[in-house]
């Protein structure tokens, strides 16, 4: 927007019989004098000036109309002036009768002071432009004349361009102003869009964001699935100029996707700006809960827990547990913080298994809870008298793999003890499996395998938990879980 103030035009005055108006310039020294006629005809063909500071003797000079006259006087000397001109049905006017009086240097007004606001056209070959002019100082009331001819002080429904106005007050003094009315560039020829963001990323919706083109009829989107596997096309959707987002729904749980935005510039859908660059996002996913723990285990309670999941629209979690070897139990705990259950009121020396899955809603759409079947499972067994006292000979050198194990299990004992007892040949190591009631269930042969292991056939053994005891010089136990 371009505005610029022009300085007050010269002051003004009217013949005592209304044919022509005069200005004199603010000039100091030399001023310029001009006739101003009130109609055609008038001082044409002939205006002469007649001025001078003896009013009884006023030489004459012609004069142009509208032209302005220079006068050959300095500053505080009055002078005398009348004009003698043409005047349509006559041959000659002539108003030395009554002449006018100026003292040169005196016409000093004190202009109105423009101001303006300027709303530019909103798109391009638009009709929405307006200029607020606010006016100060002078001496109101004051009349407009702008260059499209309109006589209001402000103006609207304006198109690009430059528009000029002169404020005249009640004492004629005037100022003028020039301003231009700006449009935006083109639709098409706007960059990119840019700062693209993706918000509320559920299971399978999440909501698009952009910034505003000016001028744009509507918006674009493309989007695709890139993974866990790409879609080879993309899917266009067209959303109404005043939107700057789009919720995209029934994408797929845990899915990558990639997508972009461009503005429509006309009705037909011709004309566009360039694409926007690519935007990546990824969909929530209702997983299962990681890091299943059993601690404080007693002969009847324990403590289950387990970490809550990334997914923030969590309602609860299911516990689906029960004796070993079944999952008949299961409770609905309440709230995404809910990460622990106090298992209670158990009988001792049982095994137990557990699994966590999560319960998660799209909201406003769906619930659902995450896949048990790829659920983590735990296990525990409730302690006995006898098994605190198997476990209190327990070591940490000698180990059981696969643990789990099923079908075939290998005993690794540690050198200390084969040092001290089997390969030595001083003392035979004896290795029983027992279960959780101290009961001896079979016994493993002593010979050592091909890699220096113990062999155990587990395969014809219910699953739960059982010890591995290897007797020697001294005790090793090791849990073992068949599966």
């Amino acid at each position: 927007v371009a505005i610029t103030v022009v300085n007050a035009p010269p002051c003004y005055g009217t013949s005592w019989d209304g044919d022509f108006d005069y200005e004199f310039s603010p000039a100091d020294n030399n001023p310029t004098l001009t006739f101003i006629p009130s109609g055609p005809g008038v001082g044409d063909p002939t205006c002469i000036l007649y001025y001078g500071t003896n009013p009884s003797s006023l030489p004459g000079y012609f004069v142009t109309p509208n032209i302005p006259y220079t006068l050959n006087a300095s500053m505080g000397t009055t002078i005398y002036f009348y004009y003698t001109y043409s005047f349509p049905g006559f041959v000659e006017k002539n108003n030395s009768a009554n002449k006018d009086s100026y003292v040169i240097g005196s016409c000093k007004c004190e202009a109105p002071e423009l101001s303006f606001s300027v709303t530019d056209v909103s798109s391009a070959g638009g009709s929405d432009g307006a200029i607020d002019l606010s006016v100060i100082n002078g001496s109101p009331p004051y009349t407009y004349n702008w260059s499209d001819g309109s006589t209001t002080e402000d103006l609207s429904g304006l198109t690009t361009g430059f528009y000029s106005v002169t404020v005249t007050d009640s004492e004629l003094c005037t100022e003028s102003g020039i301003i231009s009315v700006d449009e935006p560039l083109s639709c098409s020829s706007q960059p990119a869009i840019t700062n693209l963001s993706v918000s509320n990323i559920k299971l399978t919706r999440a909501q698009l964001n952009w910034e505003s083109i000016p001028s744009a009829y509507q918006y674009e989107i493309r989007g695709r699935k890139t993974a866990p596997t790409l879609d080879n096309n993309y899917t266009y959707i067209k959303v109404s100029s005043s939107a700057l987002s789009y919720v995209a729904k029934d994408l797929k749980e845990g899915a990558s996707y990639e997508w972009q935005v461009r503005a429509v510039c006309d009705s037909l859908g011709l004309s566009f700006n360039s694409w926007s660059g690519l935007n990546n996002f990824t969909m929530g996913v209702c997983e299962n809960p990681g890091n299943t723990q059993s601690s404080n285990i007693t002969n009847s309670s324990a403590t289950l827990s387990w970490d809550p999941i990334a997914y923030p629209d969590v309602l609860g979690y299911k516990l689906i547990g029960g004796v070993l070897g079944s999952f008949n139990i299961s409770y609905n705990l309440t709230g995404a913080s809910n990460t622990t259950f106090f298992a209670s009121s158990l009988p001792s020396s049982t095994s137990y298994n557990w699994g966590i899955v999560a319960g998660c809603t799209d909201p406003g759409l769906s619930f659902k809870w995450s896949n048990s079947a790829s659920a983590t499972i735990n296990y525990f067994t409730t302690l006995g008298v006898e098994m605190k006292t198997l476990e209190s000979e327990n070591s940490s050198g000698s180990f059981v793999f696969p643990n789990p194990a099923h079908g075939l299990a290998y005993l690794y004992v540690d050198d200390e003890f084969n040092r001290r007892g089997h390969r030595d040949n001083t003392q035979s190591a004896q290795i029983e499996v027992m279960d959780v009631h101290h009961r001896l269930i079979k016994k493993v042969s002593s010979e050592l395998n091909g890699n220096g292991y113990y062999t155990i056939d587990v395969s014809g053994l219910e699953s739960g938990f059982y010890f591995v005891v290897v007797k020697g010089e001294r005790h090793e136990v090791i849990k073992l879980v068949v599966e």
